[in-house]
């Protein structure tokens, strides 16, 4: 066909010609030969005219492919290549600076290179963000979430957004300028040319491939092209095609590296949320060496995971998904946002402490409700006097910041009150990375305890059901000899398990530690201190010896426990030292949490399994003998610490930093750091916890 189609251009253009020749009432002279004449030399009566009439609908069919056929021709030849030249050099740009002092490496490039480069290498370096050069429809809708980083505490910068919206701006405006480029569409005169020529080499347009073979020879060079004009409309346009090809493979590499940042970031970078299979290959601790490979893994499955996405909706809602799941985390977000705008408006004044009080005037009085209107605590008459509408507002600050309630200020309220604006924003923005860093999941029925609120909450199908005071570890601080830091050695730790079992009259077996330090010298001094107060020495299945308190109205456990097993024997438990709760602030176990109205929470969880029998159970607690009750259906229990929450009626909570955890990430100065011997007794290998 190649021959007949050299053979028949110079016959094809006279067809065109007699195609178009002008027609009507103008007159001629008689001795010119019109094209239409020289046209009639080689075409008879029933000539082309007729015949190319039958290739007609096909050539106008295919016009209006011809456009999208070679825009897509030209991004698909370079593309491939472009991207995989781009990412090996982002490779080769990692490996230099791994080589190198930290002074002396060139700039970052991408964070992911070699994960974006193993992963585009299984898709023959097809695009996945971006079609046809620009962003597509979903990383569009997710880039609108990534945009949304400040609200969550995180640092645009970090996932590459100014670039990344230079650069989608710029493939916007190629792709627009290139859209509307005219010339790559036959025109009237072409459509008859080209009809023609299909029917004088016997084309057969109804073949299966009849469009693909014909677009081909509108994208070949030289002789073979039939319409030549479009492979020069086609090389015009392919070098704007060009710029916007450098501009996709960017926006497709840097992009992928944001999407893979932010997931890091907001879940699949945390190591205390572990899948069954996870649990299976890694433990439930992750070895160090381990991390990198786990991390990279979770971020390999999101690329995968993101190229069955289809649509926008489908894509924010799949982004959206990898945030804390808790209500909570909203609520803090938009604290976060109330008092970002407080510390970017200037914040508060610090008001000098005086002793006041209700009745009181002073130019103090008037700075006090200054200060506490600013975050919307008093919305009363600001003058001097220490009034109702004060008293009222001071004993609110004080519910919402653990003090005694007295409507009446002291030297506590003081101290809180003067931390300014800008402390109380890196609060929350450490509470909402720890939400991200968090064992939560999401979960139909839960027990939620937070640990600087000293509250129990139990929540089924996402309401709230049970809050209720508990008692958690204390705030002892002893010098670990390897780390040379102050530890609170019975803090109550943070973690996920699950609640299996209830044991009435249970005997509480007393921690080696605790033995070592509060009993051991009383045993050995008195023969008789066991049986006076209620303790006895028993084998445990080990062989070991164990210390072991009976059951009864002064044991430390009470009257139930509840067991969630887990590694540090932390577990929840009645206890007879009920003036605890009476405490604002409860910090006074060696670790695990004590329940005020354990009966009830007992009856709550019971009933729900059709367990629950007053009868049944008093008995259980007049008798001295354990009594186990499982779980058919165990309960997930997260155990984490955070000091900010926002309570049901919309008021930002401040909590006690019990155990210094946000004050050492705000402040990252070393003010845990101890000399062995220094205060306290060093931290025994091997601690655990107890009641």
């Amino acid at each position: 066909m190649t021959v007949m189609r050299k053979k028949l251009a110079p016959l094809l253009w006279l067809l065109v010609l007699f195609y178009v020749a002008p027609t009507g009432c103008a007159e001629s002279k008689e001795d010119s030969t019109t094209p239409t004449e020289a046209a009639g030399d080689v075409v008879d009566d029933d000539s082309a005219v007729s015949k190319a009439a039958l290739y007609r609908p096909f050539v106008a069919r295919l016009n209006s492919q011809i456009r999208p056929a070679l825009v897509e021709r030209a991004a698909r030849d370079d593309f491939q290549r472009g991207l995989e030249k781009r990412l090996a050099s982002a490779v080769n740009v990692a490996e230099k600076r791994s080589r190198l002092p930290e002074a002396k490496r060139p700039a970052l490039d991408l964070n992911y290179e070699s994960t974006l480069q193993e992963f585009y290498k299984t898709r023959a370096f097809e695009p996945l963000f971006t079609k046809q050069g620009r962003l597509s429809e979903e990383a569009n809708a997710i880039f609108a979430v990534i945009k949304e980083a400040p609200t969550h505490a995180l640092n645009p910068a970090d996932y590459w957004v100014e670039p990344l919206t230079a650069l989608i701006e710029k493939s916007d405006a190629i792709s627009t300028t290139l859209g509307s480029a005219p010339g790559l569409e036959l025109n009237e005169r072409e459509q008859l040319a080209l009809a023609a020529y299909l029917e004088l080499n016997a084309f057969d347009v109804a073949a299966p491939d009849a469009q693909t073979q014909v677009l081909e020879m509108l994208a070949a060079e030289g002789a073979e092209n039939p319409v030549p004009r479009i492979r020069g409309a086609y090389d015009l346009y392919r070098n704007g095609q060009q710029q916007l090809l450098d501009v996709a493979v960017e926006l497709e590499v840097r992009y992928g590296d944001a999407y893979l940042l932010y997931l890091r970031d907001m879940s699949l970078g945390n190591l205390n949320r572990l899948s069954p299979e996870e649990v299976a290959k890694y433990g439930d601790e992750v070895h160090p060496k381990k991390v990198s490979e786990l991390v990279l893994a979770r971020l390999t499955q999101a690329l995968t995971d993101y190229s069955a996405l289809q649509g926008a909706a489908a894509a924010e809602a799949f982004v959206r998904g990898f945030e804390p799941p808790l209500a909570q985390y909203a609520l803090l977000k938009e604290a976060y946002a109330k008092y970002k705008a407080m510390v970017e408006a200037g914040g508060w004044t610090v008001v000098p402490p005086e002793d006041l009080k209700k009745g009181s005037r002073s130019p103090t009085v008037l700075a006090l409700k200054e200060r506490l209107k600013a975050e919307n605590y008093f919305a009363g008459t600001m003058d001097n006097f220490y009034d109702e509408d004060l008293t009222d507002a001071v004993a609110l600050y004080q519910e919402t910041h653990q003090m005694e309630i007295t409507g009446e200020v002291y030297p506590m309220f003081w101290s809180s009150l003067n931390i300014l604006s800008v402390a109380r924003m890196q609060e929350l923005e450490v509470n909402l990375r720890r939400y991200r860093e968090a064992h939560l999941v999401k979960s139909d029925k839960y027990v939620f305890i937070n640990i600087p609120d000293f509250y129990a909450e139990l929540w089924d199908k996402g309401a709230r059901t049970m809050r209720f005071k508990i008692v958690v570890g204390n705030t002892k601080q002893v010098c670990d000899p390897t780390t040379r830091q102050w530890k609170f050695v019975n803090a109550t730790p943070t973690q996920h398990a699950k609640l299996e079992y209830l044991i009435f009259n249970p005997f509480w077996n007393v921690p080696a530690r605790i033995e070592r330090d509060e009993y051991a010298t009383n045993i050995g001094s008195n023969a008789s201190w066991l049986t006076e107060n209620g303790f006895e020495y028993f084998s445990a299945r080990d062989g070991s010896t164990v210390l072991r308190q009976l059951p009864g109205t002064e044991n430390a456990l009470g009257k139930v426990k509840f067991i969630f097993p887990n590694k540090y024997n932390t577990y929840m438990h009645d206890t007879p030292k009920k003036q605890f709760f009476e405490y604002p602030i409860r910090a006074f176990s060696h670790g695990c949490m004590r329940i005020e109205d354990p009966l009830v929470f007992a009856e709550t969880l019971l009933e729900a399994e059709g367990k629950w029998d007053d009868k049944t159970t008093m008995a259980y607690l007049k008798e001295r003998d354990e009594t186990k009750i499982d779980l058919d259906h165990p309960i997930d229990v997260f155990i984490e610490y955070f000091t900010v929450r926002v309570d049901e009626f919309g008021r930002v909570h401040f909590l006690a930093d019990i155990y210094k955890i946000i004050r050492s990430a705000v402040d990252t100065s070393n003010d845990l750091a101890c000399e062995t011997g220094a205060r306290g007794a060093v931290v025994p290998a091997g601690a655990d916890y107890g009641p």
